[in-house]
């Protein structure tokens, strides 16, 4: 994990932050929050995942992939995401019962 992290005056940069998930997914994030901007203070910020473990349970394993840009003040945010699984699993260790009478 490796973080870049300024402030200056009103404005905190997060030049870079990057992790990996100890396999071969990698998550990195970079922006700004402007604290002096009105009427909240304002926040742009964009997430890069690359085949990063979202889920790592014993019975289920997720990877997944994509974008996230989050922008706007903290009053009124805004998200805009191209997010994708890249694979999923689940295993059943024991015998499988339907949950909660649905069968299927």
């Amino acid at each position: 994990m490796t973080l870049d992290l300024v402030g200056d005056r009103d404005r905190i940069m997060l030049r870079h932050f990057s992790a990996n998930d100890g396999g071969n997914g990698s998550l990195d994030l970079k922006g700004n929050v402007l604290l002096a901007a009105k009427p909240a203070p304002a926040v742009d910020m964009t997430v890069r995942m690359s085949k990063f473990q979202l889920v790592h349970r014993d019975d289920a394993i997720a990877h997944g992939s994509g974008d996230l840009h989050l922008a706007g003040s903290f009053a009124e945010p805004r998200i805009i995401a191209r997010l994708r699984f890249d694979d999923a699993s689940s295993i059943c260790r024991t015998a499988c019962r339907p949950a909660y009478g649905i069968s299927m």
